[in-house]
């Protein structure tokens, strides 16, 4: 019983890991081809009001 269980496990786990592999974005390797990403101020609250102490960043 204890073989039975753990070729089980071994076999989800198998199904898991490739079903996860076929998941993977697609890798870019030209520059020019990365989309464009922003990041975002930290200076500034979600409501746009600009933060001016420490109080306010927490």
């Amino acid at each position: 019983m204890p073989e039975l269980l753990c070729s089980a496990l071994i076999a989800a786990a198998l199904c898991l890991a490739f079903a996860a592999e076929g998941q993977l974005p697609p890798v870019v390797y030209e520059e020019s081809e990365v989309p464009v990403y922003t990041l975002p101020d930290p200076l500034v609250c979600e409501d746009g009001t600009p933060v001016t102490d420490a109080d306010l960043w927490r």
